[in-house]
């Protein structure tokens, strides 16, 4: 009896004293590593930044957002029907929102979007289990919708996908067909496969058809929506054909900037007048010593500010300055 009593008393202490001071240390501590992360950034830099964007390309990106993340409460809800849970909607769609915003934002989002799952999906009846069945769930639907639009980005331009992963043009083009057949087969398992076998002991259950279609299609239409936000907030190209860049020993002695010269051989290794070795066959050069002249200096000259949008860029190519 005592023995019970005691366990008792010690799962009571978990769920109420020590899962949430845990929690709260968890938070503290990604809050403080981003207080550190965003130390060099300045709000008036950030909007300064917004106001160079385009306006039709900010709302666009602002709205494909938006539907972004309410398409991913239905990661939620298919892994809910999964479970065979009954969670309301609204409630789903709120858990969902909170914890991939914490899971997108604080990084390592199978923990700390595990951990906001847990939390609010507890009071809702479901166990911890359910709530890893969840997670496990959510993250097997990312990485369909990744694998079909990597699959076919793979197949359609294999040579770009080379340039992007560093291999032979074939081998991406074969493994954007492994994906595909990947994908396929997670399908057919659900139309075809058995119910249900075990894998290191761990069973796993098909999802129905009515799950596992849905859940393709929701990844990849989510995923598509994610990157159309990047094609809409990202240039279309550059007016630099060619950037060269040649390293220099940095001016600070002291440690007054990270980078000082604090190795004899900072003191030989520039030669004098370094830029002028390339001066007659470009049309800007210039001397960063720092980190802090990188905007004022190439940002001017050579590298596009962020306001040069495709119609701008088109014109230039159009009607292009003389060399």
């Amino acid at each position: 009896m005592d023995q019970a009593q005691t366990g008792q008393d010690l799962r009571e202490l978990w769920r109420r004293w020590l899962l949430p001071g845990i929690t709260l240390l968890i938070f503290a501590l990604f809050a403080l590593g981003l207080r550190r992360e965003l130390a060099e950034i300045h709000f008036a830099n950030v909007l300064a930044d917004l106001r160079s964007i385009a306006r039709g390309a900010l709302v666009g990106a602002v709205l494909c957002t938006a539907a972004s993340y309410g398409l991913l409460g239905f990661y939620d809800v298919l892994a809910l029907r999964y479970l065979g849970k009954f969670v309301p909607y609204g409630r789903t769609l709120f858990t969902s929102f909170i914890a991939y915003a914490f899971g997108h934002n604080f990084g390592i989002a199978a923990f700390t979007g595990g951990a906001v799952r847990y939390r609010l999906y507890y009071s809702a009846g479901l166990s911890a289990a359910d709530v890893a069945t969840v997670s496990a769930f959510c993250g097997v639907t990312t990485a369909i919708g990744l694998g079909v639009l990597a699959g076919v980005s793979f197949i359609v331009a294999p040579h770009q996908g080379a340039h992007a992963v560093h291999m032979n043009h074939t081998i991406v083009f074969g493994l954007g067909v492994l994906l595909l057949v990947l994908v396929g087969l997670y399908a057919a398992w659900s139309l075809f496969g058995p119910e249900q076998f075990e894998l290191h002991g761990w069973a796993l259950r098909a999802p129905a058809p009515s799950i596992a279609l849905p859940q393709i299609a929701l990844a990849v239409v989510d995923l598509a929506i994610s990157a159309l936000v990047l094609w809409l907030l990202l240039p279309a190209g550059s007016p630099v054909s060619l950037l060269i860049f040649a390293g220099a020993a940095p001016y600070t002695m002291d440690g007054e900037l990270p980078g000082s010269r604090n190795e004899f051989i900072h003191w030989l290794q520039d030669v004098r007048d370094q830029r002028g070795i390339l001066r007659n066959y470009t049309k800007y050069d210039n001397e960063i010593r720092t980190g802090r002249n990188v905007k004022p200096s190439s940002g001017s000259m050579a590298w596009p500010p962020r306001n040069w949008w495709p119609r701008r860029i088109n014109q230039a190519a159009t009607h292009p300055h003389p060399q």
